[in-house]
């Protein structure tokens, strides 16, 4: 980083020369746990960088929930679009605070980047996460903050009862509870108002500066909104585009129609060329395919 910090990371490739099309994930939660997501990417032709995030396990630094994420993200984006084994296509994937880091990433609008798919990621941490506008969220905020933000791995947290806690009337009283300190919580205390603290961390005011295809899932349902897909060819839409339809399903992992459609420009004609349906995993890894090899852009758009 900038300041010398220096953020573990591990690389996984396919077999072969290379270079490949890449898939970048950054976690708070231990590189070495999100190790298995490897071969489900490899064994299709893409790269794989996983770390650590800064001050958590083997990287170097403090970590600062949130806070630093933005360029941390697109330094580490810079750095694996310019390595061998990486071909300048990449995209972002992961859930939680996996899905949390790829939208501060994305606003740099590095020219390798592709595709973000993040999930059960808030957008305003100020209305969504930790303060539902204004009011302090106990069991998102303390929980997360106190297993997650306390040290560099993870604390004992056996010793005190999660209920107990929560009726606790003082944030001071809550810390010396549990017998150790979590800086992020007093500053997420003190600013009980959306004031610049959560203006400068605010994922939906970001969103403007992202160039590419962005799919959440968010919650226990399946949730795509519309999109589309062109080729990288300036304003020029003509050609073939992929059109996922919105869908929410009542399982974990449905998704519903995806159709690939001919678009002409006389006479606005749309052609659908082929439709299927396609679960969760399969749609990550057309949506990746699509984005990373085919040298296309998605944007999204009405249907």
């Amino acid at each position: 980083m900038k300041d010398g910090v220096h953020l573990a990371t591990d690389v996984y490739t396919p077999y072969g020369p290379g270079p490949f099309p890449t898939v970048l994930i950054r976690t708070p939660y231990q590189r070495a746990k999100a190790a298995g997501n490897g071969p489900l990417f490899t064994s299709r032709g893409y790269g794989v960088v996983i770390q650590d995030c800064r001050g958590k396990y083997d990287s170097d630094g403090v970590f600062n929930p949130l806070a630093d994420e933005t360029e941390n993200g697109q330094i580490t984006l810079d750095w694996v679009a310019n390595q061998r084994w990486c071909n300048g296509r990449i995209g972002l994937w992961g859930r939680s605070y996996l899905g949390i880091v790829q939208v501060p990433t994305a606003s740099g609008g590095h020219e390798a980047l592709r595709c973000i798919l993040p999930s059960v990621a808030p957008g305003s941490f100020f209305r969504d996460w930790i303060r539902y506008d204004g009011c302090f969220a106990l069991a998102n905020t303390i929980r997360w903050a106190l297993t997650h933000a306390s040290c560099r791995n993870q604390p004992s947290i056996a010793h005190f009862s999660w209920q107990n806690l929560n009726h606790l009337p003082k944030l001071q009283e809550m810390i010396q509870h549990v017998g150790f300190d979590t800086p992020c919580l007093k500053d997420w205390s003190d600013h009980d108002q959306y004031d610049t603290y959560w203006e400068h961390i605010d994922q939906d005011r970001m969103h403007a500066h992202i160039q590419v295809f962005e799919k959440r899932q968010q919650g226990r349902g399946f949730y795509l909104g519309e999109g589309i897909c062109r080729q990288r060819s300036g304003d020029e839409v003509e050609g073939e585009w992929l059109i996922i339809l919105r869908q929410l399903g009542e399982k974990v992992g449905q998704i519903g129609l995806v159709l690939i459609v001919q678009y002409k420009p006389e006479g606005n004609q749309i052609l659908v060329i082929k439709q299927f349906a396609c679960d969760r995993q399969q749609l990550i890894l057309a949506l990746l395919q699509a984005a990373l090899l085919k040298n296309i852009l998605m944007l999204p758009r009405q249907i």
